[in-house]
């Protein structure tokens, strides 16, 4: 009809990557309305079977698409309609089971796994805390050379020869100093009611 504006042009298809030349995301043109019928007539029905396999709807969406995925791939779109039902049916089984086999094999090494650490509370985190800061200010109150053998010995573990190695004291100049070191903080802890 003269003056009616021509009919827009179907804007050109850009096949993904891998699709085959001529085709319409790799599904040849005369089948792609096939594979919507198809979609449309067995989606509902393959999601519910799928949901009672593996009783929850997400993976069960999961496996209903890689079985049409799957259909997609064999290019089984001249099969008749028992047949392909049938296939989808047997494929959104086995998916489903092998879905069901792997969480299972998941859950026993989850159980299997040694339980984590129980994380400290809060409580006694800041009861921790407290307890530091107390030792520090007691520690506070000792000479230099008896702070530092405690240290060496009650932190780092050090035997009464590696303190003297590591001081350039006597080893019985060590034992003296942790000796009057362990007694005032004794004193100390006592008068100010912490023992």
């Amino acid at each position: 009809m003269p003056g009616a504006p021509a009919p827009e042009a179907p804007a050109p298809c850009i096949p993904p990557p891998g699709a085959r030349p001529g085709t319409r995301h790799g599904i040849k043109p005369a089948r792609a309305t096939d594979i919507e019928v198809l979609v449309a007539e067995f989606q509902t029905p393959l999601l519910r079977y799928a949901e009672r396999l593996v009783r929850n709807a997400d993976s069960a969406q999961d496996v209903v698409q890689e079985a049409f995925a799957r259909f997609l791939n064999q290019d089984l779109c001249d099969r008749t309609p028992a047949q392909r039902k049938a296939w989808l049916f047997r494929v959104v089984h086995n998916l489903a089971v092998d879905l069901i086999r792997k969480e299972r094999r998941m859950q026993q090494q989850c159980e299997q796994m040694p339980p984590p650490p129980d994380a400290p509370s809060a409580d006694a985190e800041l009861a921790a805390a407290q307890t530091r800061q107390t030792l520090a200010g007691l520690l506070a109150t000792l000479t230099e050379n008896q702070r530092a053998v405690l240290t060496l010995k009650f932190e780092q573990g050090k035997s009464y020869r590696e303190i003297a190695e590591i001081t350039g004291l006597t080893i019985g100049n060590v034992g003296f100093l942790i000796h009057r070191g362990i007694k005032k903080l004794g004193a100390i802890a006592r008068r100010e009611e912490l023992i």
